[in-house]
């Protein structure tokens, strides 16, 4: 009998024992998470990654330390490290819906939506009345481009609460992205007249104006929305645009210079003021500026393009036929980039690349007509009049009439 009561004595203050330890251990990771979350008050993201890692040693299912942490990863652009932290959270707490609507927003920018879908919608299966997640989900749906579905749920919700700013915003953009655009405009006015503040409304106002053609009306929306949101850098690009419409050159590069000092990482920004000086004639301050869009986006296709341009007029024509092969490399399927890639070869001489790569367009678009009038330049160069002239004459019948001065020129005189 005292065995029996040593043992049960034993076990209970064993037990006690346990339940203070995990208790010490939980109260520790926490009061170290709380560290972490300073430093990241405070900007120093690779320091409170420390603190929090600290958090999980101490306790190993504290899955606010590996969310915590993962949000920190995801600051300093540590993707994989982000991810990993963010499953093992979901792991430990299935049922948090924090976890879930932040793991969604992960996948967005990694540009997995079928993922940030499927977590936003378990976030709104977990909270149902939370209606900032169904916004989350309709944004989910648009970047997917499954803009039917986020039609329908829009179209759903508004049919309950009709005066839901962010549901007639987002009504609004959608009727934008399937080109109905006095359906657009007249949504974004609905969200404007519950609340004429909204520095979003008289940007998507701003919008479909400009593709109504309304440029002095969207340059007014955009401007007002800049009023009302003073660091709001896409509506100083989408004014930037619509000056460059109306020839207002000077304006739209002071937008893009305004939109660049707010957000420095706005890659489109930077290609659209390279463009401006493009158009100026200042090739270096349009180099320097394509070069900053690619390093923000690497597989910005365009811009190789435009950087391959610049470097040839700068003189750099090695550099620009790289470029312009990285183009082609990432948009397989532009004919201009194959087009000035043959230019280029030309310039240098190379007759056979050249040929060669007017073949690749032909080959795709039979009807081409540039690409039979500058291979036509090709043989004749390489002494192949008989197919150069062959070459002129398909340019003519696709459509380019001047060929017919280069038929007489180089053809009909021998």
């Amino acid at each position: 009998m005292k065995q029996h009561i040593l043992l049960i004595f034993l076990l209970v203050v064993g037990y006690a024992q346990a339940q203070q330890s995990f208790s010490n251990d939980r109260s520790q990771a926490l009061f170290m998470v709380s560290q972490g979350d300073l430093l990241m008050r405070n900007g120093e993201p690779e320091k409170a990654i420390f603190k929090y890692t600290d958090a999980i040693v101490s306790d190993p299912n504290c899955s606010e330390a590996y969310m915590k942490r993962a949000s920190a990863n995801a600051k300093i652009l540590r993707w994989e490290q982000s991810q990993k932290d963010y499953n093992v959270a979901v792991s430990l707490n299935p049922s948090s819906v924090i976890f879930y609507e932040s793991r969604h927003k992960l996948y967005l920018l990694h540009h997995e939506y079928e993922k940030a879908i499927d977590d936003i919608s378990i976030a709104v299966k977990l909270n149902p009345y939370a209606i900032h997640l169904k916004h989350e989900y309709i944004s989910a749906l648009i970047l997917k481009g499954n803009i039917n579905a986020a039609q329908s749920y829009c179209d759903s919700l508004l049919a309950l609460d009709s005066a839901d700013i962010t549901l007639l915003l987002y009504r609004s953009y959608i009727y934008y992205v399937n080109e109905e655009f006095a359906f657009a405009e007249d949504f974004a006015n609905k969200a404007l007249f519950l609340n004429p503040q909204s520095a979003i409304g008289y940007d998507f106002l701003g919008n479909a104006y400009a593709r109504e053609g309304r440029f002095l009306d969207a340059e007014d929306a955009y401007s007002k929305a800049i009023s009302l949101q003073s660091a709001f850098s896409i509506a100083y690009f989408n004014r930037s645009i619509v000056r460059q419409k109306l020839k207002r050159f000077e304006a739209a590069k002071n937008d893009l210079d305004s939109a660049l000092a707010i957000d420095r990482s706005y890659a489109i920004a930077y290609f659209n003021r390279a463009v401006l000086h493009k158009m100026s004639n200042d090739y270096k301050a349009a180099e320097l500026d394509l070069s900053k869009a690619i390093a923000i986006k690497p597989d910005f296709a365009e811009a190789f393009l435009n950087r391959g341009f610049a470097s040839k007029f700068l003189g750099d024509h090695l550099s620009a036929i790289e470029d312009i092969k990285m183009s082609i490399q990432l948009n397989p399927n532009d004919k201009n980039s194959h087009l000035m890639l043959a230019n280029m070869y030309m310039l240098f001489g190379d007759y056979l690349e050249a040929i060669d790569v007017y073949n690749q367009i032909i080959e795709k678009e039979p009807t081409y007509a540039p690409a039979y009038l500058n291979r036509g330049f090709a043989h004749i160069l390489f002494n192949n009049r008989i197919q150069g002239c062959d070459d002129f004459r398909k340019a003519k019948e696709n459509g380019i009439n001047k060929a017919e001065e280069y038929i007489v020129s180089f053809c009909e005189k021998f």
